[in-house]
């Protein structure tokens, strides 16, 4: 009875094993599908695409470092089928891109992947950072004899492996624990995910971290078929370990870091004075014996870029001692100033305005591990950004302007600002205003105060095209200027000055423009005092007028004011003796001679046209020649005579 029993339960157990490839396709094709696959991101893709994808990685990442390097190493001569690593030559290429950037450093082991490697993600950052934030990925592929991970003991499969891992330097091995991001973090057999946790990696005694996979990580139902074909089948085991790291944990209390809050290496990855990140990734078989060891690294930094000027950072205005490090030492051995700022990544340099900035003097670039200056490091400056404030109080305007640059290195370094601080003020007044009429210059006067040599003047009518305003004056800060062709009405004039630094400053004046003139609408062409016999007296000649004399003042009648008409001569008609006399319509006569004489004003109605020589026929009024017996001498003679016409103030 017993030994029928045992027959059928054998004839059970090899139908089961026949079958269970077929019951286990719908679990193994649902696995495949949350596969991860660094490189790249399709749903549809499957184990078998990514291994076959390693051609496609040079179209992988965006902003991609490479250096590739491996160490492979076969510890023991066994009968198990082994391959040996693969040895490839270095290279290393950058490219940039706005959608992704992407630092990687791939070690290639055996029938590698195009997600195997030490890669680095950073997060995308304003300061496009190569070093800010993100994961660090260790990831790792091994393929093995299945006869090294699983075996058949009587029909009832056995599984097991382990992974080690070192921790690279700079870490230790509870903070690599610690800060695995378990959402990314997973380990595959086949195109089966293991079911792990943190608590799934230990601390060996040698300090490494340790993963030991056994039959209890599987769901063994979905993994039968795989396990068949590895055991009966003599297949490859493909085990793939991806590890995701968070760089904003992995960063904190770096222990050479002494600067406060540890502002250097925070949020950044990993330093290391070799600048470079290095992690051994051992396989061992189900009996314990490591069958394959391969070394990643990944590329990183050492130094970082401090801005610094010894001129600026010893003076008072500019400089203080370096309060910058936690433990009271300096973060330049030696060197005691630094430019103000709380850190390295603060600095800031008040210069005057008039003074030319030269970011080139301010590079400094120093060793996170020496505290020494390193020369001869690349360093791009960036196109400055300049942000001005202005301010205006009363007739004075005020421009604080901060000009930033950002010093990139190319050796992996991080951008770091450097803020220049620069101010100017304006102070613009303006003298003018007034009524004129319609074809009258309106005079404008000023003042500048400001720092430069160099000012430019505009104006605005109303709220017209704001145009430039041409001033007369050989000093560019005093202000001489007209405006001219404005219509009639009231006006707005606004004055502007901009200074060579790009400030400006307004001023209004109000003035009121009315039609019409006051004008000499027309003056005697000629006046003939006409000819005469010689007497032993004085004689006396009235002036013949040819043409009148008229003044013309059509401006409004609320816009009329005084004024008042002069007439000078060339000098005596005939010799000095003789005199020339106007008598006005006052009857009030007047010399003239060679200075300006007052000798007609306005009547109080202020006609638009005002005729003043009206009576010089009666030979009352008008110019009038006396010549002593003395200076009767015979001949012609002749001179000139000059009228002025002169606006005066209202009269009160």
């Amino acid at each position: 009875m017993l030994k029928k029993n045992a027959f059928i339960w054998t004839i059970m157990a090899l139908l089961f094993s026949f079958l269970s490839p077929i019951v286990s396709v719908h679990a193994v094709s649902k696995k495949m599908e949350s596969k991860p696959n660094i490189v790249q991101t399709s749903e549809e893709s499957s184990i078998e695409n990514i291994i076959s994808s390693s051609e496609a990685s040079s179209n992988a990442s965006p902003l991609e470092l490479e250096r590739y390097s491996t160490t492979g190493k076969k510890t023991e001569n066994s009968g198990e089928a082994s391959l040996d690593a693969l040895t490839t030559q270095s290279k290393s290429t950058t490219r940039f891109s706005k959608e992704e950037e992407v630092v990687k450093t791939r070690s290639l082991s055996d029938l590698t992947g195009p997600d195997t490697g030490m890669i680095y993600r950073p997060e995308k950052s304003l300061e496009r950072d190569p070093l800010k934030g993100g994961t660090l990925s260790i990831n790792q592929k091994f393929s093995v004899p299945g006869t090294e991970v699983a075996y058949n003991a009587f029909f009832r499969y056995h599984i097991g492996f382990k992974i080690t891992w070192t921790v690279p330097e700079g870490m230790t091995p509870q903070q690599f624990i610690n800060v695995m991001d378990m959402n990314n973090t997973s380990i595959w057999l086949g195109n089966n995910k293991l079911t792990i946790s943190r608590d799934s990696f230990k601390i060996n005694a040698e300090g490494k971290i340790e993963y030991e996979a056994n039959s209890n990580s599987f769901d063994l139902f979905s993994i039968i078929s795989y396990l068949w074909s590895l055991v009966f089948g003599k297949g490859t085991a493909e085990i793939w370990s991806y590890l995701h790291l968070d760089v904003n944990k992995l960063s904190e209390n770096n222990p050479n870091d002494f600067s406060k809050n540890k502002i250097v290496t925070k949020g950044k990855l990993l330093p290391n004075k070799n600048n470079q990140l290095s992690s051994s990734v051992a396989f061992y078989n189900r009996k314990g014996k490591n069958t394959r060891t391969n070394t990643l690294t990944l590329s990183t930094w050492s130094n970082y870029i401090s801005p610094w000027n010894a001129a600026k950072a010893s003076s008072e205005e500019n400089g203080k001692n370096d309060d910058t490090q936690a433990n009271g030492s300096t973060e330049v051995q030696g060197v005691r100033r630094v430019l103000k700022g709380n850190n390295y990544k603060n600095r800031k340099v008040e210069i005057p305005i008039t003074e030319k900035i030269n970011p080139s003097e301010y590079i400094r670039v120093v060793n996170l591990f020496t505290k020494q200056v390193v020369p001869n490091v690349p360093v791009t400056i960036d196109s400055p950004a300049v942000k001005d404030d202005i301010d205006k109080k009363g007739d004075t305007s005020f421009l604080n302007r901060s000009t930033t640059y950002y010093y990139r290195g190319n050796q992996l370094i991080s951008p770091v600002p450097i803020h220049f601080l620069q101010k100017s003020h304006l102070r613009l007044v303006v003298n003018g205003g007034g009524s004129y009429s319609e074809k009258e210059e309106i005079p404008v006067k000023g003042m500048v105060e400001t720092e430069g040599e160099v000012v430019h003047y505009f104006y605005r009518v109303d709220q017209g095209e704001e145009l430039s305003l041409e001033n007369r004056s050989n000093q560019p800060k005093q202000l001489d200027a007209r405006v001219i062709d404005l219509t009639a009405g009231d006006h707005t004039i606004t004055i502007k000055a901009v200074n060579e630094f790009g400030l400006y400053n307004t001023a209004e004046i109000r003035v009121t423009v009315y039609s019409g003139q006051l004008s000499l609408y027309s003056v005697p062409n000629r006046i003939n005092f006409g000819e005469t016999k010689k007497s032993s007296e004085a004689i006396t000649l009235p002036g013949i007028s040819e043409g009148n004399l008229i003044v013309s003042d059509t401006r409004p009648k609320n816009k009329k004011t005084n004024w008042v008409l002069n007439l000078r001569s060339s000098g005596s008609l005939v010799e000095k003796r003789t005199s020339l006399t106007y008598t006005n319509r006052k009857d009030k006569q007047l010399t003239i001679n060679q200075a300006d004489q007052p000798i007609e004003e306005n009547l109080p109605d202020k006609p638009n046209k005002d005729n003043l020589s009206e009576g010089w026929h009666n030979k009352t009024r008008g110019l009038f020649l006396t010549i002593p017996p003395e200076a009767q001498k015979i001949g012609g003679y002749s001179g000139s005579l000059t009228w002025t016409l002169q606006d005066t103030p209202q009269a009160n």
